[in-house]
């Protein structure tokens, strides 16, 4: 993501550019935690330029606000892939897929850039494909589940899903994916912990609203909207 932050002003309104490594030595996640890239992963960068023609901070809030689902979208995209395959996973909130018994095969992670012409948006994509990191308990890899995908398989024919998806997307939003995402994500079925920073919170898993957003059932039968955070 930083070769493809640099890179980002090379690509022009309209087109998309793509980064992708065999390895990482400072692979990152969410909040700044490292992730651990496992040899012969796919590691890839994907590079959206959005044109406000005269940035304002109008057009910067508007625009994270538009956002707001992104990552969701683009695990559908990569569970879409996954699927055709034969390969089975289920998503989990925000940004992950897990193996269909919980354990973690990949992650989205979404970085907006403004700049001097509008928005870059980086979506920055790990998969584990043959080997699964060390480092990381609960994690898996596509090997593991009895399947084989190579990088360029992943880069070349998942590539248009993706940018098919996002143009859906950026055209409507996330409301017509919820259904599908809840669809195709991880069921829980015990109570689960949101935590962010030092906040936490605990309720029953109820699927995401039209934003993206988390929805947990409280004890005394509430709906708690969560919009950042994960899943402990």
């Amino acid at each position: 993501m930083d070769v493809a932050r640099e890179l980002s002003q090379r690509v022009a309104v309209g087109t998309v550019g793509l980064v992708t490594a065999r390895t990482q030595t400072a692979g990152r996640g969410r909040q700044g935690r490292v992730w651990t890239s496992a040899e012969g992963g796919f590691f890839g960068t994907y590079i959206i330029r959005l044109s406000g023609l005269q940035r304002s901070e109008e057009f910067t809030r508007s625009y994270y606000s538009k956002l707001s689902g992104y990552s969701l979208v683009v695990g559908i995209a990569l569970h879409r892939f996954l699927e055709t395959k034969g390969i089975r996973a289920a998503l989990k909130w925000p940004n992950d897929l897990l193996t269909t018994d919980g354990r973690k095969i990949a992650g989205v992670l979404i970085e907006v850039i403004p700049d001097d012409d509008g928005l870059v948006v980086l979506c920055g994509i790990g998969c584990n494909l043959i080997n699964a990191p060390q480092t990381v308990p609960g994690s898996a890899c596509i090997v593991e589940l009895g399947n084989s995908l190579s990088r360029d398989e992943v880069a070349n024919e998942f590539t248009p899903q993706f940018l098919s998806i996002t143009d859906h997307f950026l055209r409507d939003g996330f409301a017509p994916f919820q259904n599908e995402w809840v669809a195709r994500a991880f069921q829980y079925r015990d109570d689960i912990t949101i935590k962010a920073g030092n906040f936490e919170v605990k309720g029953r898993w109820n699927g995401v609203n039209e934003r993206g957003e988390l929805q947990l059932i409280m004890a005394d039968g509430s709906i708690q909207i969560i919009s950042s955070g994960e899943i402990g």
